[in-house]
């Protein structure tokens, strides 16, 4: 669809598949298949953009192997380059932005900056206008892993960045969400007690990320989930007061392959905490975050919105909003006792300047959401206004 309004304005849109999950999801002229090894890749992209006259490399995310090779490629060449993904504003937004995000992001860390940058801008739309919808997620997801490892033969060079089998996954995921729908409500209950018990029993909250995630396993120091656990958790037993309690929420896409309860149960009791920690499998994060004495996040977006809602946030990995007044800048350690709310005037510039540059408006998957994204993207790309103020919006 990009492409296609891409085409409109007068450009020429290729596309280089790399596996199935790409052929199939392509539907249109333009395409070719790479179906070497990475080893050749690096060779058979210059020979492609010099070929081709190629100007811009439009990437889902950045830390897949042949995604970083072609944006190290870009960059010597003086090329452009627009890195996508699922937003840091949720839920219904994108992000958009050059090079790389999170960790690899662009956007400045200076308050000054941001402060400066801010002004004239419009506030971040914080209504939910394009909900995803979960099943075309699904069901997209599953066409595009379980196809790539069904006809792995067709592309015999490419190695799926995904770390489990993807049927193996998708099993696995939805019997999880289908045990967690199940519980709902009584996790929903349990979320209201903690909530209205916050001032005689004061909480932290750990929400966890999907270990498989690039987030985890590109941005922050941790080569697991439970490395950061353990860290968290004795650092928690050690420094927070003993009226303090530990939520550590589980995420909702985590796949459900490990026993994360009884593993959190386990290091709870490793470091005399039994008591104070809790598991929870559900639930609403901004209803928690927003009661809470703080959030220990290694760099989820959850920590955007706890920021939102003036909860102070410590980041352990990479982040793109660990930022002087927005965060906490000092160690684990001391957040316990010492977190401090971020600056909400600080907040709102940083709120405006990322809806404004960064982020769009949409969601993947809801048809109107789509259409947003790709009128939004294509102006962008168009005018080269990725990573600065659209002063004209679109939609």
């Amino acid at each position: 669809m990009l492409a296609d309004r891409l085409d409109l304005l007068g450009h020429r849109c290729l596309r280089i598949n790399l596996c199935f999950g790409d052929q199939i999801f392509w539907r249109r002229r333009g395409a070719i298949s790479y179906r070497g090894s990475l080893n050749g890749w690096h060779t058979f992209l210059e020979e492609f953009c010099s070929r081709e006259g190629v100007t811009d490399i439009v990437l889902l995310g950045e830390q897949r192997d042949h995604h970083k090779m072609a944006v190290d490629f870009a960059r010597n060449q003086g090329m452009r380059v627009t890195v996508t993904e699922w937003g840091y504003l949720r839920p219904d937004w994108i992000t958009f932005e050059k090079f790389g995000m999170s960790g690899n992001s662009q956007f400045s860390k200076n308050p000054d900056t941001i402060r400066a940058m801010a002004i004239g801008l419009l506030n971040a739309d914080g209504e939910l206008r394009f909900p995803d919808s979960f099943a075309e997620m699904a069901f997209n997801g599953f066409c595009a892993d379980v196809g790539s490892w069904a006809l792995a033969c067709l592309y015999p060079g490419y190695r799926s960045h995904l770390l489990l089998n993807p049927v193996l996954l998708y099993v696995c995921t939805g019997l999880r969400r289908w045990r967690a729908s199940i519980n709902a409500q009584t996790v929903n209950r349990r979320v209201e007690a903690i909530v209205a018990n916050a001032t005689a029993k004061p909480f932290f909250i750990f929400p966890m990320q999907i270990e498989a995630d690039f987030q985890v396993r590109a941005y922050s120091p941790y080569p697991d989930l439970v490395s950061a656990l353990e860290e968290i958790l004795r650092s928690f037993a050690s420094f927070a007061t003993a009226t303090h309690v530990l939520i550590v929420k589980l995420h909702p896409m985590d796949p459900g392959v490990r026993p994360w309860k009884r593993i959190i149960s386990g290091l709870a009791e490793k470091f005399g905490v039994a008591s104070r920690v809790e598991f929870l499998d559900g639930g609403d994060f901004d209803t928690l975050a927003a009661a809470s004495s703080g959030v220990v996040t290694i760099n989820s977006t959850c920590g955007v919105g706890a920021i939102k809602r003036g909860v102070p946030v410590l980041t352990l990995g990479q982040a793109m909003f660990h930022i002087p007044g927005l965060t906490f800048q000092g160690k684990l350690d001391a957040f316990w006792s010492s977190a401090e709310p971020p600056d909400k005037e600080l907040c709102d510039a940083f709120l405006k300047c990322i809806a404004s540059t960064i982020q769009i408006k949409g969601g993947f998957f809801s048809r109107d959401g789509l259409c947003a994204i790709v009128s939004e993207a294509a102006l962008r790309l168009d005018r080269e206004l990725v990573n600065k103020p659209l002063l004209e919006r679109t939609g």
